[in-house]
């Protein structure tokens, strides 16, 4: 267990390559929630791949807990794909949260940005998001950065209310994009 917070049922873990289809369903769900996007899970699944496999990304998954869950991570655990660093049989994968540890030179060490933060809307309001957020920051002070950021979207208050009830400081900025 990469960290829960107390007080519910639901467990995280790293996401290992077996978790690619999951972790792609719930990107596409995030998707259409917060841009109105349609993508198929199918056609993320790659890129998903991808991602858990490499070393600055964090792939956190909160699932309801089956046979084996419960069982700590150990302490030499730091790459995401390595399967065999927990022993836990999901029900069902209900949450996920994908966050990067980037060079920071501001601090000279590293800061942890929290790309995606998405929880099935039956399983809202219920500790799963504290629970991605619990671990995050595990993740990140395991990694020794320096702090952990996001982006939240303007209209979306009920995570910005979360984020603030969480200990997030807001900070003024706006975001830039350009297209590649």
């Amino acid at each position: 267990m990469v960290g829960e917070a107390t007080g519910n049922r639901y467990h995280v873990r790293a996401a290992g390559r077996h978790d690619a289809a999951a972790a792609a369903r719930m990107f596409a769900l995030m998707a259409a929630e917060t841009a109105d996007i349609t993508l198929r899970p199918e056609t993320l699944q790659p890129t998903m791949c991808r991602l858990i496999a490499h070393e600055t990304v964090g792939l956190l998954l909160a699932e309801t807990p089956g046979p084996g869950c419960g069982r700590a991570l150990p302490s030499s655990h730091t790459r995401m794909e390595d399967e065999t660093a927990h022993e836990c049989v999901a029900d069902q994968v209900v949450g996920m949260c994908m966050l990067v540890a980037l060079p920071d030179p501001w601090t000279g060490r590293f800061s942890a940005e929290i790309r995606a933060l998405v929880v099935d809307p039956v399983h809202r309001r219920q500790g799963v998001g504290r629970s991605l957020l619990v671990a995050a920051i595990g993740w990140a002070r395991n990694r020794n950065c320096a702090y952990l950021c996001l982006v939240g979207e303007p209209g979306n208050r009920k995570a910005q209310a979360f984020y603030r009830n969480a200990g997030m400081k807001e900070k003024s900025a706006r975001y830039f994009e350009l297209s590649l």
